[in-house]
């Protein structure tokens, strides 16, 4: 194996930056930054009407991805989609929690770069909604 391959193998195939803990390996064993795979698979989902996603790099099937604390799992997308429906069919606050991050803002940005993430803005005291949001709820 080259410097250049070994340098590659850490590299995220779609930004080029040096991969990190926001790793996310595919089926097929191709490694992407989850926020780069993420962007990808949401394209691919708004593109097409394929029911599954595939590797940007291969073509080959890649699977779900594993999903984040402040990141809403998304139908076609995520593994932990099912559960996260569950959750608000059986109003169990305790399990939906652990899609957010604390002490951050409790909404879901409607549209942008962050589009279906939670807010990262720092909630007020004694609230779960930054000022912008804090307003709407």
């Amino acid at each position: 194996m080259t410097a250049t391959s070994e340098a590659n193998e850490n590299e995220c195939p779609i930004c080029y930056d040096v991969l990190d803990d926001t790793t996310e390996i595919l089926k097929c064993n191709h490694k992407f930054h989850y926020g780069c795979i993420m962007k990808t698979y949401i394209h691919q989902l708004e593109k097409s009407n394929m029911p599954f996603r595939e590797c940007p790099f291969c073509r080959n099937l890649g699977g779900e991805l594993t999903g984040r604390p402040g990141t809403i799992p998304i139908k076609g997308i995520h593994k932990n989609y099912n559960a996260f429906l569950d959750s608000i069919k059986n109003l169990d606050c305790n399990e939906l929690l652990k899609y957010f991050n604390d002490g951050k803002c409790y909404a879901i940005v409607k549209n942008g770069d962050n589009k279906g993430l939670q807010c990262k803005s720092a909630s007020k005291p004694n609230s779960k909604f930054c000022g912008r949001h804090h307003k709407i709820f």
